[in-house]
């Protein structure tokens, strides 16, 4: 069953076109960009997933590794990279033929002279003791992976004795950088103390362009010393310039579990407003069993890099007791296509024909 409330056809023509630059989307993203990380936040040996692949490994001065690959296409302002240097202070360049010394883990502001062209910063993070570790893993599928590298169980001058767990992410086809905040922790000998971080994250395309996370030096890490990802924060660049109108889908907000008698039953899901303009309206689809509903959904209020709630008008029917998947994809915003990524997902929904005891 098929039902179009409102279906615009849009022609986006920009993924043929240059898209030079980085802008910081607006506000942050929770748990790890598009969910396709699921291991912990320990460190090699300590509780940490398999896969991943030891790229410095203990106590190291100041200096770059040899070239590492990038295990799909990838370009960074507009031009196809396929290697990188990983410095030991947090700092990874595709410059791998410069000349420059790896930057100390005394972190700048950005632009810095001390850090080369083609660079990407989470300047300050440090390797200093015998468990500190950079890491690499690629997760996800063709054409939409993700190369994940890690600072895991790293120092940082502020948090003294203690570590801290953040990660330069590059997603195939997106093109986006995803700078994450995954995990700190002050210690001072045996005690908790109450250091903030003060560290430079950001991407530098040369000594004159570069764009930080919130637009300052200083970044204090806002997770919590928790191994779970759920409150890990992330920063998302992207290619070119703020668009006007962009959202990302955050969550499908359907209960696991629903009641056959229940039914119709509400589609909601809830959106960030990724674009420099208020969001009034959301064209968004979503699919249930062979349900397929599009509509436009108005009267919204979705400042810049806030989130907000939509509900579809029509309602989903499921036709017997089942498992269903139910995905919802942003199509366009405000009238105009949306463009970036992360604008669809999914999920698993029961319908039973009573609720179980544990779920009231």
């Amino acid at each position: 069953m098929k039902r179009n409330i409102l279906l615009a056809v849009g022609v986006f023509c920009g993924s043929l076109m240059a898209q030079t630059g980085y802008y910081q989307v607006p506000g942050s993203g929770m748990g790890n960009p598009g969910g396709l990380n699921t291991d912990v936040d320990y460190p090699p040996g300590g509780g940490l997933g398999s896969g991943w692949t030891d790229v410095i490994n203990g106590a190291q001065s100041s200096s770059w590794t040899t070239a590492q690959n990038i295990p799909f296409d990838f370009k960074f302002n507009d031009q196809t990279v396929t290697q990188f240097l990983v410095g030991t202070s947090g700092v990874i360049t595709f410059d791998v033929g410069t000349s420059m010394d790896a930057p100390s883990s005394t972190p700048e502001a950005l632009p810095s002279s001390s850090i080369p062209d083609n660079s990407i910063c989470l300047w300050g993070a440090d390797l200093k003791k015998t468990g500190d570790y950079v890491i690499t893993k690629t997760w996800g599928s063709a054409p939409n992976r993700q190369l994940w590298i890690g600072w895991y169980s790293a120092s940082e001058t502020n948090v003294q004795d203690g570590w801290v767990y953040c990660s330069i992410v590059l997603e195939e086809g997106t093109n986006n950088i995803y700078l994450v905040d995954q995990r700190v922790m002050c210690v001072s000998g045996q005690s908790a103390c109450t250091g903030k971080t003060s560290m430079t994250w950001g991407v530098q395309i040369n000594s004159s362009e570069a764009v930080m996370v919130n637009g300052k030096e200083g970044y204090q890490m806002i997770s919590e010393n928790n191994a779970a990802t759920d409150d890990n924060v992330y920063y998302t660049f992207a290619p070119g310039s703020l668009p006007d109108n962009d959202a990302t889908l955050v969550s499908i907000d359907v209960p696991k579990f629903l009641k056959l008698s229940d039914a119709p039953y509400a589609v909601s899901f809830t959106g960030k407003n990724s674009g420099g303009s208020a969001i009034t309206s959301i064209n968004a689809t979503y699919f249930a069993g062979t349900d397929s509903v599009t509509e436009t959904i108005s009267g919204l209020n979705m400042a810049s890099g806030k989130n907000g709630m939509a509900t579809f008008t029509t309602k989903w029917a499921a036709p017997a007791l089942d498992k269903y998947t139910v995905k919802v994809r942003i199509n366009e915003v405000n009238g105009s296509a949306d463009v970036q990524g992360m604008n669809s997902g999914s999920i698993e929904v029961n319908v039973l024909d009573k609720y179980l005891s544990v779920f009231p």
